[in-house]
């Protein structure tokens, strides 16, 4: 199915700005996409606004909050991007995307995601460099500070080519009730994905050695 006879959905590719170029030679290409999508049919799924930062906060809380993704901290970081985004719709088909996002071949692949009250953000979450990661695929940061927030979490698929969606995000903190409701908002715009809806307690990915021991295991095992 290609995104121009979904009529509620429209797909753009965030392109970087000259800035953003630079740190994607540096550090490898950082996938940020936009879904804009009727703010009626996200308030059919997710009514609630979530707010930023909720009681109780922590030091560190504070400390993210007032300091490191502040405005004026979030304003520099999306200076790598550009306001221009390519328009993908025409050109790419549901499940294209989908590959682009989260290519099969990428283990342990999540991507994070923020659903707004007029679109979808999704940033493949970088595997190896983690400077991108902390600028840019933050929740906060992908929404802009928005005060429009209705979900934040990740996505990823399982070694199945399962989806997944939880709950992640330390800003935004949404329920386990809203995982369940953001999946309905997938299922009404995506009929043909299959996303299962995980707690971020459940879904916690593997300490950092592990994952290398994992991936390690891998390259062995095909050599």
């Amino acid at each position: 199915m290609c995104w121009m006879q979904n009529e509620e959905a429209t797909l753009y590719k965030v392109a970087p700005s000259y800035l953003g170029r630079i740190i994607n030679i540096v550090c490898g290409e950082l996938s940020i996409f936009q879904l804009n999508i009727s703010s009626h049919i996200t308030g059919t799924y997710l009514p609630d606004i979530l707010p930023s930062f909720p009681a109780p906060l922590t030091a560190t809380d504070r400390m993210k909050r007032d300091f490191v993704y502040s405005e004026s901290m979030t304003a520099v970081s999306r200076s790598q991007l550009n306001r221009e985004m390519q328009n993908l719709s025409p050109i790419a088909s549901e499940a294209e995307f989908f590959q682009q996002l989260l290519p099969e071949q990428t283990d342990m692949a999540r991507c994070n995601i923020v659903i707004l009250g007029d679109c979808i953000i999704f940033a493949r979450i970088p595997q190896s460099y983690k400077i991108p990661y902390y600028l840019l695929c933050k929740h906060i940061t992908l929404a802009d500070h928005s005060t429009d927030v209705r979900f934040a979490g990740e996505l990823w698929h399982d070694e199945n080519a399962n989806f997944q969606l939880n709950n992640n995000s330390g800003t935004y903190r949404p329920s386990k009730i809203l995982v369940e409701s953001a999946i309905a908002l997938f299922k009404h715009l995506f009929p043909f994905l299959e996303v299962r809806g995980l707690s971020w307690e459940e879904s916690a990915r593997p300490p950092t050695f592990d994952r290398f021991k994992f991936k390690l295991k891998q390259r062995i095992t095909c050599s």
